[in-house]
């Protein structure tokens, strides 16, 4: 999820920056100015298709694409290069009531040949994934809402005209807002993003950047004082101390802040990928069956946040299930091959429990009854 939001902000980004410079653009006076502003504005522009495509692939899963992605980067790459060279993506600019506006060069459409196959493709893979998705799910409506808002936004591409001797006012302003309102409606009507990424995110890192500020303006005021007082002059080696001390303390402070944040707000919410990520680097630095249960545990009670958990490993005889890790309350001792909790889950696929068996841990002989005779028991 947390990749969905990257490479949405993106997209926003490359819109708002585009908008940013032609704003600047139709109401300066300063002739040094409209050039830069020109070509900064396409060395953004390029990059709206390309962020849009990076969206799309990133919202529907699909892996196999993540080539084309590095491609369109690339491709934006060398648009926004091409935009900084005289005569090659735009060609002077034009006067117009409204303001100034460039004029294409001879690469300009070649770009737009690489807007359309971009746009073009983003809607043919949300078009095969609405497909095979079941109608009205929830699914269902987040792609068509993604769908409806490229559609939304293509008209803006209007604006494109200009570059090649119309002279009407560019609008296309106006369908980047419907466009991004429909995705905002998406997201808190169908669950589009997971909202609650940033908000969580947001509390952690204004926690955690102004905790760290206070310290390091203490520290800075601390021994700049003692400093002073000693040779007379306030010394480079308070903001270096201050700094290194913080640098240390940052990771251990943000995790921290995070398990106290997710805990008291989000005991709901699991960031997959982190954690796997820090699962992954937990069990790397472990060579024993015992250690890599200590490594998962810990991971999880930071995740969920239990009262109490114990795993379970098979005895090196072979012989029943002994705890290994555990936390919270005392963990029932060696159960036995065959007992409730896994006859429940041979027979349950759903990996969870709601109701715990009354006979957790005890031997269940149970292996020659039929499979309602087993359940029973």
């Amino acid at each position: 999820m947390g990749r969905d939001w990257a490479a949405y902000s993106l997209w926003c980004f490359s819109t708002w920056y585009w908008q940013l410079c032609w704003t600047i653009l139709f109401s300066t006076k300063n002739m040094v100015l409209v050039p830069v502003l020109i070509r900064a504005g396409y060395s953004g522009i390029v990059f709206i298709p390309v962020t849009l495509y990076h969206f799309v692939v990133t919202f529907l899963r699909r892996e196999d694409q993540a080539v084309k992605v590095r491609i369109s980067y690339a491709l934006g790459i060398f648009f926004s290069a091409a935009a900084w060279i005289d005569s090659v993506f735009v060609k002077g600019y034009t006067i117009h009531k409204w303001g100034y506006y460039p004029v294409a060069g001879f690469l300009h459409p070649v770009f737009l040949v690489f807007l359309s196959l971009l746009v073009l493709h983003a809607v043919y893979l949300l078009c095969t994934e609405l497909s095979r998705t079941a109608r009205f799910s929830v699914r269902h409506n987040q792609i068509k809402w993604v769908a409806g808002a490229i559609v939304a936004y293509t008209p803006a591409s209007a604006d494109f005209i200009v570059n090649y001797g119309a002279s009407f006012y560019p609008f296309g302003f106006i369908f980047t807002f419907a466009s991004f309102f429909m995705v905002t409606y998406a997201i808190t009507k169908h669950r589009l993003l997971d909202i609650t990424l940033i908000i969580r995110k947001t509390i952690v890192y204004s926690v955690v950047t102004g905790t760290l500020t206070v310290i390091y303006l203490g520290i800075v005021a601390l021994f700049a004082h003692v400093f002073q007082g000693l040779t007379g002059y306030q010394t480079i080696f308070s903001s270096a101390i201050a700094a290194g001390l913080i640098t240390v303390g940052f990771q251990p402070l943000r995790k921290r802040v995070q398990g106290f944040v997710d805990s008291k707000f989000f005991r709901q919410y699991v960031d997959r990928e982190e954690k796997l990520y820090e699962l992954s680097r937990e069990v790397i630095t472990h060579t024993t069956p015992e250690s890599m249960a200590q490594a998962l545990m810990r991971v999880l009670q930071e995740s969920f946040h239990p009262k109490s958990g114990a795993l379970y490993l098979k005895s090196r005889e072979g012989t029943g299930y002994v705890p290994t890790a555990a936390w919270g309350d005392r963990p029932v001792g060696r159960m036995a091959e065959e007992n409730a909790l896994a006859l429940y889950f041979a027979d349950h696929p759903q990996p969870f429990v709601q109701e715990m068996p009354q006979n957790l841990g005890e031997p269940a002989d149970t292996r020659n009854l039929p499979h309602k005779e087993r359940n029973a028991a």
